[in-house]
């Protein structure tokens, strides 16, 4: 039940059921974070592979990236415009907070969205396609990285949805979703490359998840810290990352 409270949550797929939303059940529904990345991306793999047989690997990181957004409702991505926006204003704490909760989109947003896709694509397409078996786990690193800094993050503002996770997740999950990140990385490496491809792919966990922190602490910096949009950029910001560090490694060292 608690599983397809995230996937409700976390994901746009339709789950017609009513759950309880204390802050009880969010707290113990943070162990699936993981789980609902993989799902993800396993059907953004789907697609990459539909658009690589179609017309190669840019038409297949197009797709990916596009139904990803599609598939998370545009959820972390419109964190990660959100903050941007704010962060950037030249504004007061109080200003920047107000912006976060505005509905609409400035410039420094629209930049951040165009360029958040323009990355994804790229670093995908770069990727080999014997390679692009990592698309799966790249989103277990961005939803685990959420309930890494919500571990021990603080809420910027007492309102809000991101309140129901910040601060409100145990080390022990956040623990287990960093271990679960290592293994999924690890498995996929040693099935591609053996050992050696096992290593440098768990070394891309750790660029990822310092990605996510220091985006944490930016938004500590401007805001003194956490809200649904900064947690939404976190999961952004470590996936471009690791995205970023998977091509540099792939096609430069291994």
């Amino acid at each position: 039940m608690r599983f397809l409270l995230m996937l409700q949550v976390l994901t746009s797929i339709p789950v017609k059921r009513s759950f309880p939303c204390t802050q009880q059940d969010f707290r113990k529904a943070a162990i699936w974070f993981p789980v609902v990345g993989l799902l993800v991306g396993l059907l953004s793999f789907g697609m990459y592979k539909l658009g690589a047989w179609v017309l190669g690997s840019w038409c297949g990181a197009v797709f990916s990236s596009l139904f990803l957004v599609f598939i998370t409702g545009a959820l972390h991505n419109d964190g990660l415009a959100d903050c941007f926006d704010a962060f950037f204003c030249s504004r007061s704490k109080e200003e920047m907070l107000a912006i976060l909760k505005d509905s609409r989109i400035g410039t420094y947003g629209a930049l951040a969205l165009i360029f958040d896709i323009l990355l994804r694509v790229l670093f995908v397409a770069l990727l080999p396609q014997t390679f692009a078996w990592f698309i799966i786990v790249v989103p277990v690193l961005g939803r685990s990285s959420i309930a890494l800094v919500c571990s021990f993050g603080k809420p910027a503002k007492k309102d809000g949805s991101g309140a129901l996770f910040i601060g409100n997740v145990t080390a022990g999950i956040a623990v287990f979703c960093v271990l679960a990140t290592l293994a999924a990385f690890g498995a996929t490496g040693f099935f591609i490359g053996g050992v050696v491809a096992m290593l440098w792919s768990l070394s891309c966990v750790l660029i990822g998840f310092i990605g996510s922190l220091g985006f944490y602490r930016l938004c500590v910096k401007k805001i003194g810290g956490l809200t649904g949009d900064c947690l939404g950029g976190c999961c952004e910001i470590g996936e471009l990352t690791t995205l970023f560090a998977l091509v540099i490694i792939i096609n430069r060292i291994i």
